[in-house]
């Protein structure tokens, strides 16, 4: 996010009337970064049922990495546990949304402008999870949820 957010910035205060951005080396290493991690986090960028199935899958593997650690003995990430719940689920993939891709986007949005109808998409996920009827939301990973603890 930090590389992203900087790189935005200095686009930014060039729109606002600063001398013109020359890139780096450095740079064009960083935004090759930036492409590369925002392409690894683009699945709620796609269409609903894309989107939800990739986060489904995302659930599943942190669901048995989460049994992995637990089996090794080694401390459990705290947003993968009990991932056999509904709200935990929902809990999850709402923070992975706000905290991680939602800001990202966002920052690909002042360098890539044609890219905000993809943000878009990512904030619309995120005002899908109605934690009051977590059965409306149809990114609940139903085979964890059968397989339980």
């Amino acid at each position: 996010k930090a590389l992203v957010q900087d790189l935005g910035e200095r686009v930014q205060r060039q729109n606002a009337g600063d001398p013109p951005f020359l890139p780096t080396p450095e740079d064009a290493q960083a935004l090759l970064k930036i492409v590369v991690h925002a392409s690894d986090l683009s699945g709620q960028c796609m269409e609903p049922d894309v989107a939800y199935e990739f986060g489904r899958r995302v659930l599943e593997e942190f669901y048995y990495q989460a049994h992995k650690e637990r089996a090794e003995q080694l401390p459990e990430s705290v947003f993968m546990k009990n991932l056999h719940l509904p709200l935990s689920q929902a809990k999850a993939q709402l923070g992975f949304l706000h905290y991680v891709v939602c800001p990202l986007w966002k920052h690909m949005c002042v360098l890539f402008p044609e890219l905000e109808p993809l943000a878009a998409k990512v904030e619309e996920r995120a005002t899908e999870i109605d934690f009051d009827n977590l059965s409306s939301w149809r990114g609940v990973n139903e085979k964890l949820v059968e397989q339980g603890e």
